[in-house]
């Protein structure tokens, strides 16, 4: 067990302690705040509006954040939750069955979740498809970037639920910003907004060098987690802005759409420069998705600094598919955008968290025979 000593010195104390999810390198401790948590909880309460008939469903397990948005946001209004048994999420059949067995009304998902369970519903009987979604008032996605062709997929099936896509690093004390879209709001971005900072929280957008007009997401709270366990490095990390306000720089790239909400577009390491130009893999990722036949994709720098784009599909999709993508990319990436490679696999690697193992794919293991 660590030593307390390590423990950042603040008057409050330690909440709570939970583990990044290593998607950015090796997995860190992250030192929560209560107060932080508190107000979290109030904020989500209010804009939420959870009461005691809610069903909301539990898909994370409890040392990961995104189960604080499940977990005890339902505890709070005394809401029921009904935990999916990791059976349950081994694939989107398993998935759309439980939901539709447990008729949730908020459910909470990872995009490479909901891609396979949009895939289960594409093939599924109607009236399974109803049963899983006619209590459902509110779906909240996070963890990942939300590519907007699979939002559209999903309302498809369900039109109606208001869909929230949610940001917050662990190091930001679970969510602080969101983006919602109540049923028919529309999406003129590739990848969904994050939006606008919930109350108590300020963005900034810091210039990154090398990357000509790359913007750094910074969060700007005082409710943000008090540091890590014990020292660590990398892209995320703690500091005081200008004006001497708490400051998290996440390590993520972001804009800002038209209508001024915030489009996270991938991590520092997530965007290369290639012959001069700066290549965003999330884009390649969200253009790939756009193919109907594709159901998630990935896209990573390999060894030689070759861009290989992995694409979930159908099992039986064929060279059609392929020339699908590849004129879908064209009609949409720039020359010094388009990966030197496009693989088609069965599904995606995913790590102990269901997002996808990009460490896996950079070493070229998906685990598709």
């Amino acid at each position: 067990m660590s030593d307390p000593a390590t423990l950042p010195d603040t008057p409050e104390g330690c909440g709570y302690l939970l583990t990044t999810s290593g998607t950015s390198g090796e997995p860190k401790v992250v030192v929560g705040s209560r107060s932080g948590l508190a107000r979290y909880l109030q904020w989500q309460q209010a804009e939420l509006a959870l009461a005691p008939s809610d069903v909301v469903s539990n898909t994370a397990d409890p040392w990961f954040d995104f189960s604080f948005k499940e977990t005890l946001g339902a505890l709070v209004a005394g809401a029921t939750i009904a935990v999916t048994p990791a059976a349950a999420l081994t694939g989107g059949t398993t998935l759309l069955t439980w939901l539709a067995e447990h008729q949730p009304t908020m459910a909470c998902l990872l995009p490479s979740m909901l891609a396979r369970l949009v895939t289960a519903m594409d093939r599924a009987d109607p009236t399974t498809v109803r049963s899983a979604t006619e209590r459902l008032r509110r779906l909240l996605v996070s963890g990942e970037p939300f590519p907007q062709p699979l939002l559209r997929r999903w309302r498809t099936h369900a039109p109606y639920p208001v869909v929230i896509n949610l940001y917050g690093p662990t190091e930001s004390t679970v969510i602080k910003l969101r983006h919602v879209l109540p049923a028919g709001a529309e999406v003129h971005t590739a990848i969904v907004p994050v939006g606008t900072p919930i109350p108590g929280t300020a963005v900034e957008l810091v210039p990154v060098d090398d990357l000509d007009d790359a913007q750094e997401l910074c969060i700007v709270s005082e409710d943000l987690a008090l540091g890590y366990l014990t020292p660590v490095t990398g892209s995320t990390r703690f500091e005081r802005d200008a004006a001497g306000r708490r400051r998290l720089r996440t390590g993520d790239l972001a804009s800002l759409a038209p209508d001024g909400s915030v489009v996270v577009e991938g991590r520092l390491d997530h965007v290369v420069k290639r012959r001069g130009v700066k290549v965003s893999l999330p884009a390649i990722e969200a253009a790939a998705v756009a193919v109907p036949a594709v159901d998630a994709a990935a896209a990573v720098v390999q060894q030689g600094g070759r861009i290989v784009l992995y694409c979930g599909v159908s099992a039986g999709a064929d060279a059609l598919s392929l020339r699908a993508i590849r004129m879908a990319l064209l009609d949409t990436l720039a020359p010094a955008q388009l990966p030197d490679k496009i693989l088609l696999v069965t599904r995606l690697p995913l790590d102990r968290r269901a997002k996808v193992d990009r460490a896996a794919l950079r070493n070229g293991t998906t685990g598709n025979s």
